[in-house]
């Protein structure tokens, strides 16, 4: 039995309005949609801090959770997968979202990696000695 649910991501935005000596604070909603293909679920995990990248994970073609990007100009891109990978999931991005930390399982285990635009995804790999396990990246500067 399929499960369907939906994950409503928000993008807000800010504009200061300059009214004399009062300011107008105007806030917006914005869905940022989902991945063709698997149930429509996505999530936003982080938004950059200069509000125009915002990142998390949705349902793919494949029917798991892809890593993903959003912009205005863009709209949502999954990232893709590192090989012999699962499951995905962006976790943070830059000041200005030109990279992104992110997980993924496989049945090699878990791994973090980094995205850019001109590398694409980078496994940040595992230390020596022990079961391929890294953890969560936590965030990025």
């Amino acid at each position: 039995m399929n499960r369907y649910h939906s994950t409503v991501c928000v993008v807000l935005s800010f504009p200061l309005v300059s009214m004399s000596l009062a300011y107008a604070t105007t806030i917006s909603f914005k869905g940022l949609g989902d991945l063709p293909g698997g149930n429509v679920s996505s999530a936003a995990r982080d938004i950059s801090a200069d509000g125009t990248v915002v990142v998390g994970e949705a349902e793919g073609i494949s029917g798991v959770d892809e890593a993903i990007r959003w912009t205005q100009a863009t709209g949502m891109v999954g990232l893709g997968d590192l090989p012999v990978g699962n499951t995905s999931r962006a976790i943070a991005a830059s000041a200005d979202g030109s990279v992104i930390v992110a997980m993924r399982w496989s049945s090699s285990g878990r791994e973090a990696f980094h995205w850019t635009e001109s590398s694409g995804m980078v496994g940040l790999g595992d230390l020596p000695d022990g079961g391929f396990y890294s953890s969560n990246p936590q965030g990025i500067s």
